[in-house]
């Protein structure tokens, strides 16, 4: 959990009330900081879930790409084929299947 501490009293409410402890963490990490308080806003949230789906639309883009890095330098960055995935992570290398065309029965 993050920088809070849970009194007994805010652990019986938390659980009475329906919430999860990790419940706490999304509020402070995405919430609006008050007084004494931190409030997630219908604002908060539509700017937390923009946030994610801009990170999604990145990860689905970069679906399959390869950082070849040396040490902290980035040497090079392609996508590989179905073999060189393969061969990248530990496995055997995939063969392409080659459609075969059906004779026709005259």
């Amino acid at each position: 959990m993050s920088e809070l501490q849970l009194t007994a009293h805010a652990l019986s409410r938390l659980r009475q009330r329906g919430h999860r402890e990790r419940d706490l963490d999304l509020v402070a990490d995405f919430g609006t900081a008050t007084d004494g308080a931190i409030v997630l806003t219908r604002n908060d949230v539509a700017r937390a879930v923009a946030e994610c789906r801009r990170l999604i639309g990145n990860l689905e883009r970069l679906s399959g790409t390869a950082v070849f890095t040396a040490g902290p330098r980035v040497k090079t960055v392609f996508r590989p084929t179905p073999g060189q995935m393969g061969q990248l992570l530990g496995g055997k290398p995939r063969m392409h299947r080659v459609r075969r065309r059906r004779s026709r029965a005259r």
